[in-house]
């Protein structure tokens, strides 16, 4: 079973980016503009239920994690499918879709 660790709403570690999702954009909190983008749900997850293996997906603004009772799934909204799963722990290690999607955000945010 997929073990969530102690997190609480609103209340978010330093060292890991956030985003918030409004209308469908992704919106970077300003302060985090020096740090990776970080996906908000694997850091709230068990160690032992995180992928092993570093997983480009895991800084993508395309990939939206989700956990079923059993298992952790990565569904990339560039490719429409999904690109990991505890089922398939087959790691992406580099991917365009993920360069474009953190420029992007880097240039909405410039722009702002």
């Amino acid at each position: 079973m997929i073990e969530q660790t102690a997190h609480q709403e609103h209340q978010y570690d330093e060292s890991t980016p956030t985003t918030r999702a409004h209308a469908r954009q992704i919106i970077v909190l300003p302060e985090l503009l020096d740090q990776p983008y970080t996906d908000p749900i694997l850091p709230t997850l068990a160690e032992k239920d995180k992928p092993q293996e570093e997983v480009i997906c895991a800084h993508c603004p395309n990939a939206m994690w989700m956990t079923t009772h059993n298992q952790l799934k990565c569904f990339c909204k560039v490719t429409r499918s999904f690109s990991w799963s505890t089922a398939e722990p087959i790691p992406t290690t580099r991917c365009t879709g993920q360069l474009r999607a953190v420029a992007e955000m880097q240039a909405a945010l410039a722009d702002k």
